[in-house]
């Protein structure tokens, strides 16, 4: 899905990042297998977790995720609109939040291009890369640097590569694979059904 050649990209008269709206359009929903790589300033290691992404947008436009995170520890990310849940249960807890500007996920970029260039300014592009930053100042992200890659199921281009670079010298490093692009994605997948014995941490 991802291995494609450069000369794909010119023979369209379409900027990358238009194309990419128009994908956007055609996603009702998605499914991927991510990892996620985050090196630390001034250290020598870094540290891998990987999981899965659902993401659902139904008819009123009103978009829903989840991020599941199995390794190193269980964790799982719901956003429904604006507001943020994340599960951990081993703590038995869950806290609400606010979704915010940035949120040192990609969140945004599953969210459409209107959002996108609300919060961007799309500074570089080429065939495949797009480089953001953010137009907020204070902002704990300093850029994004998005690579693009055909999505044959609805004949468009989509991400599949994320390196979040932060203020304080963190970078974060997401690769998506198998995506599964409108095979449908059940309410009650992207929705937490909190268990009585958890504990609720509000703050919103």
């Amino acid at each position: 899905l991802f291995l494609f050649p450069s000369s794909a990209f010119a023979e369209s008269s379409k900027k990358p990042i238009q194309i990419l709206h128009e994908t956007y359009e055609k996603i009702n929903s998605l499914e991927a297998e991510f990892t996620q790589t985050v090196t630390f300033e001034g250290f020598d290691s870094s540290s891998e977790s990987n999981g899965k992404v659902f993401f659902k947008k139904d008819k009123t436009a009103s978009r829903k995720m989840r991020w599941d995170y199995a390794k190193p520890s269980l964790q799982q990310i719901y956003i429904d609109g604006e507001t943020l849940m994340q599960y951990t249960p081993q703590n038995q807890q869950v806290i609400r939040s606010v979704l915010g500007k940035q949120t040192g996920l990609p969140i945004d970029l599953f969210m459409g291009m209107e959002k996108l260039e609300q919060i961007f300014s799309i500074l570089q592009e080429s065939d495949h890369l797009l480089i953001l930053k953010p137009k907020k100042k204070g902002s704990s992200v300093i850029e994004m640097r998005v690579t693009l890659a055909p999505a044959p199921k609805v004949g468009g281009l989509f991400f599949q590569k994320v390196q979040i670079q932060e203020e304080n010298g963190n970078r974060s490093d997401f690769i998506f694979k198998k995506l599964k692009i409108n095979k449908g994605v059940s309410d009650s997948t992207v929705s937490l059904k909190i268990p009585e014995d958890v504990e609720v941490i509000d703050l919103k």
